[in-house]
């Protein structure tokens, strides 16, 4: 399982527990307050009024059923009684799913808050970030990158992802992305000492990407 996922899960389960002792008034919650359904639609009820996202609400389910299989591994005596509940929560989901509308983005609020470009410039700034990359590597070519480069790299390997000039990459594989010349893995939970870690490297005077992880894969 991958950091972020497993920290999603972890503030998921904070947050159960936390309502449970400060709104229910529960002293010393556990994970096994999850076998209650009585308590956590009291939590998802509080989630809602507290104005999360459809999306939101989901992703809450999502990480309560990975944590309920770990239950379930952990104490089999359970296991009966976790799949009744994971059945009982696919049914809260979908009642969500069909109850609960989806926020309408306001474009003018958006852009007045600088979260909304017209595409057409957003075009025109991909072009500028992938032309200063090609750039800088038919220029020097080889050797490391310049620190001074970093963030244009990393703005326009971005923005390439969202206008095609690159496949789909997960964002943590830009975090934990080197520097040609680099050596090991950046990747706090990587197990394999010799791993060459996420790095871009030169063919030619092309860059390239290898990603020894991508999301739980490894390779």
């Amino acid at each position: 399982m991958a950091d972020a996922t497993l920290g999603n899960i972890l503030e998921t389960l904070y947050l159960f527990l936390g309502f449970l002792e400060h709104h229910l008034g529960i002293c010393s919650p556990s994970l096994l307050n999850l076998l209650k359904a009585e308590e956590y639609i009291q939590f998802i009820s509080f989630s809602v009024a507290k104005g999360r996202t459809i999306g939101s609400l989901t992703n809450i389910i999502s990480h309560t059923k990975k944590a309920l299989t770990w239950l379930s591994n952990s104490s089999p005596q359970l296991a009966t009684r976790i799949r009744a509940l994971n059945f009982w929560l696919d049914t809260v989901r979908k009642q969500m799913v069909q109850a609960i509308p989806k926020k309408k983005r306001d474009v003018g609020q958006m852009e007045a808050a600088g979260k909304w470009e017209d595409a057409s410039k957003l075009v025109v700034l991909v072009d500028k970030f992938v032309r200063d990359v090609t750039a800088w590597i038919g220029g020097v070519g080889g050797g490391e990158l310049a620190h001074a480069l970093a963030r244009t790299l990393h703005n326009a390997a971005l923005a390439s992802c969202m206008f095609s000039h690159l496949p789909p990459v997960r964002l943590v594989c830009w975090r934990t992305l080197q520097i040609p010349g680099s050596g090991g893995c950046s990747k706090r939970d990587c197990s394999k000492p010799a791993c060459n870690g996420n790095k871009l490297y030169y063919r030619g005077e092309a860059l390239h990407l290898l990603l020894s992880h991508y999301k739980v894969d490894e390779k």
